[in-house]
């Protein structure tokens, strides 16, 4: 009777691992600097056990702000200067998860891989003026962090917590910021 209630006990939990889980939400950026980004958050995770994963990590934020600007030319001019910026990371390591039972699923990660910053700058005020241009930099970016997942049932969780400490290194500098996310978590096959 002992070894069937282990053997069902462990069937059962078995039973609610997920081989592969999809992750898709909001995200909020903190750059260095003090700007605040908004945009989006996705991620793919194979589970390869009860407890260890592999995840494929995607995100984009988006921030728009304008400043005005004084030039010296023949007279002192005003321009409007609109900017666009906008941060991409492609991440992929391992994530490890606690399956206590419960609704509760608490997880954490170290993530690799690339960021990439684009900046569109557009002036206005000119009788002729220039084509907006972009810049843009890429470079190394590491994620560290966790969050929990909340069961709903056998398909979907809900993720109200994904917080992540982010170093991107980009031409020599280090940035540091912090990367928010929340979202709904898909789940597809079943681990045994």
């Amino acid at each position: 009777v002992l070894v069937f209630l282990f053997c069902a006990a462990f069937s059962a939990s078995a039973q609610e691992i997920p081989k592969i889980e999809i992750f898709g939400g909001y995200s909020f950026l903190h750059a260095q600097g003090g700007r605040n980004l908004h945009g989006w958050n996705g991620s793919v995770t194979t589970n390869l056990s009860s407890r260890f994963g592999l995840t494929t990590d995607f995100s984009g934020q988006y921030m728009t702000f304008e400043e005005t600007l004084i030039f010296p030319l023949p007279n002192p001019t005003p321009l409007r200067v609109n900017f666009r910026d906008s941060f991409h990371q492609f991440l992929f390591g391992p994530r490890l998860s606690w399956r206590v039972g419960g609704r509760f699923r608490p997880f954490t990660h170290a993530l690799f891989g690339v960021s990439r910053e684009s900046i569109t700058t557009e002036i206005f005020g000119l009788p002729d003026p220039p084509p907006p241009f972009t810049d843009t930099e890429a470079g190394f970016a590491m994620a560290l962090g966790g969050g929990f997942d909340v069961r709903i049932n056998d398909r979907f969780s809900v993720r109200p917590v994904q917080a992540d400490y982010l170093l991107i290194h980009i031409q020599g500098f280090n940035r540091s910021s912090f990367r928010y996310s929340g979202g709904v978590v898909i789940r597809f096959g079943r681990r045994r």
